[in-house]
């Protein structure tokens, strides 16, 4: 979401901002799950930036969220 054109970061609140609620609604169409987010706060997103930065877990068995539903069979 970050990296996608219209959304910025709120630093005093932890929460996503949006410039124009026709940004979110393209977002959402893209990927309903994400529909709650809008207005959510991310209290620990600083210690997680800390904690983990840009480490990303690599391999076969890896999985993103942003990808779907991971296949288990």
């Amino acid at each position: 979401m970050m990296n996608k054109s219209g959304f910025g970061w709120d630093e005093s609140r932890n929460m996503v901002t949006i410039e124009d609620g026709n940004v979110w609604l393209d977002f959402v169409k893209m990927y309903p799950s994400s529909q709650g987010m809008r207005y959510k706060s991310w209290p620990f997103s600083p210690a997680w930036k800390e904690t983990f930065g840009m480490d990303r877990a690599s391999g076969d068995r890896t999985w993103d969220p942003g990808w779907g539903r991971k296949n288990t069979s």
